[in-house]
């Protein structure tokens, strides 16, 4: 959810400023710590929640996260259920993208959500095409031992990565 944070809050590369919501939180907060002798907290589940409602609350936003089933199986529910408040909640429309292995937890997260499911059998064909493509490439550039690669090699390469690929 920092993360999130820290990409809504950049407002541009030239002028590198950070969106007003985040500076004033961490002045306040800066402030509480040296009265109390401690260190700056790090944003909670909730502080994150709050800030990036507020940012969104004027400007639509598209938030996309991969691999959402990398995520800790514990803790994944805290992000799935931060989502689904800043969505509801925020002043206008933000639109979420989340991506994940097929993950049976993540699903029950998510009942209301539509769902795009893409199988290794459906997605084998272009995954092959480009592959195969990508090994050609890497041969007639001569970016693969010289480009002295036969045939029988070229195909037991691109085997050996689509094999690899699993359900990418």
């Amino acid at each position: 959810m920092r993360s999130i944070v820290r990409q809504l809050g950049a407002r541009g590369i030239p002028d590198k400023t950070i969106h007003s919501t985040i500076v004033n939180e961490y002045e306040n907060r800066e402030q509480v710590a040296k009265s109390d002798g401690f260190d700056v907290p790090r944003l909670n589940v909730q502080d994150c929640i709050d800030i990036i409602t507020e940012i969104t609350g004027p400007n639509p936003a598209t938030i996309v996260i991969d691999a959402v089933d990398e995520v800790q199986p514990e803790t994944r529910h805290e992000l799935v259920h931060a989502l689904q408040q800043i969505v509801r909640d925020s002043g206008s429309v933000v639109k979420v993208f989340l991506t994940s292995r097929d993950d049976n937890h993540i699903l029950a997260l998510l009942p209301d959500v539509s769902k795009v499911r893409i199988t290794a059998t459906g997605s084998r064909f272009d995954m092959e095409l480009f592959v195969h493509h990508q090994v050609s490439l890497a041969v007639s550039s001569r970016r693969l031992l010289g480009g002295d690669v036969s045939s029988e090699l070229q195909h037991d390469l691109s085997q050996v990565l689509l094999d690899g690929a699993g359900e990418m």
